[in-house]
């Protein structure tokens, strides 16, 4: 409801009391404040995360934080999947041991200060846990097939009206890597840079890319690593996109 005040200087304690917290520095430093304890209580560590952390300032009026879980069956599935399901889809803070390695945990924003009866929790698991089940889904049904032959699908996507499929893409792509190589005397086997260059666009057509856009060169990298394929080969697909942005991850090799 309209309520008055009397002078500029209580505006922010008059929403404060009404569940507005003005300030985002202050919104931000509850919020970090609550994650680092929650993720205590779990004897977990947040994963760190400024820029989801800066898009929770930004989504709520009241900075809050809960706890949710999800199976642990799902930590088999490639770490990406599980923090893209987390992060991306549903804006959750992605638990990790002091190993780095991920928990069946997260934690997820609220704009309120408790959940009482357990429904905003129970939600944000639902909906992981349907996620994370999807995923399982396509990651199976994708190792069904080698990568090499989900590329040779390339043929029958199109990647621009005149300049052909994507497998004329790969194919372009391995040719200038070949240039590329040779220009700066690297020692590399040129077969394999040109079927490394083909499997790097294979996963475009998988079913975890077609449902994780976000993952498209790292599944590639992964099932061709489950595969047995040579290192130089799984990296460099996984890695082909990097850097991305100016404080990107460099490739491997």
């Amino acid at each position: 409801e309209a309520f008055e005040i009397a002078q500029a200087i209580d505006y922010q304690d008059a929403l404060a009391k009404r569940g507005v917290v003005v300030d985002p520095a202050i919104r931000r430093a509850r919020l970090d404040e609550l994650a680092t304890a929650l993720a205590t209580e779990v004897g977990a560590n947040v994963h760190a995360d400024p820029e989801l952390i800066a898009e929770h300032v930004e989504l709520v009026e009241w900075p809050g934080l809960l706890n949710g879980v999800f199976e642990e069956e799902y930590l088999d599935l490639p770490p990406e999947v599980v923090v893209t399901t987390l992060r991306h889809h549903q804006k959750c803070l992605v638990l990790e041991g002091d190993d780095g390695a991920l928990k069946a945990g997260f934690i997820a924003v609220v704009d309120r200060k408790d959940d009482p009866e357990g429904l905003v929790r129970q939600g944000n698991e639902w909906v992981i846990g349907a996620r994370l089940a999807d995923a399982a889904f396509f990651f199976s049904e994708d190792r069904k097939r080698p990568l090499a032959d989900i590329a040779s699908g390339l043929k029958r996507l199109e990647f621009h009206r005149v300049l052909g499929s994507l497998e004329d893409k790969a194919a372009r792509v391995g040719e200038l890597a070949l240039r590329i190589a040779d220009s700066v005397g690297a020692e590399v086997d040129r077969d394999t840079l040109r079927e490394t260059a083909h499997l790097a666009k294979a996963d475009l057509l998988t079913h975890m890319v077609g449902e994780f856009p976000e993952l498209q060169g790292i599944m590639g990298g992964h099932y061709l690593r489950l595969e047995g394929a040579a290192k130089e080969t799984w990296t460099a697909v996984r890695d082909h996109y990097q850097p991305v942005g100016f404080d990107g991850d460099i490739p491997f090799s």
